[in-house]
């Protein structure tokens, strides 16, 4: 399912190649990581949604241009939410695996432990 941002209209957001490529290629890339951080947190938002908008054309030069969508609370919040659902699609996180039963036979064998001392015979 698209990941959808309220712009100046509603618009799909995906990180791709091209998004990363459009992050990379600002003056200060920016990393996920500094979402948890306040003073940060707006020049992030602004630079991961213009980076990862799929249109290839809309009216947004560059990430400040998205700024005056993340004026209220309610939208950063929407933003942070957003971008979080991008993420977890592009970058999915598999089950963690069951851990294996105690019950069945062991993978290991004694084949590779220390061989017992036997007798020999005079």
């Amino acid at each position: 399912m698209p990941v959808v941002f309220q712009f100046d209209q509603p618009r799909e957001i995906k990180w791709t190649m091209r998004a990363q490529a459009r992050n990379a290629s600002l003056d200060r890339p920016q990393v996920i990581a500094d979402l948890a951080k306040p003073k940060k947190r707006l020049a992030v938002m602004c630079a991961f949604l213009w980076s990862a908008i799929v249109d290839r054309v809309h009216p947004f030069t560059e990430p400040d241009d998205v700024a005056e969508y993340l004026q209220t609370q309610e939208q950063q919040l929407a933003a942070i939410s957003a971008i979080r659902a991008m993420w977890e699609e592009a970058f999915p996180t598999q089950k963690k695996s069951e851990p294996p039963s105690m019950s069945g036979p062991s993978s290991s064998s004694n084949s590779g432990s220390a061989p017992t001392a036997s007798t020999t015979g005079n």
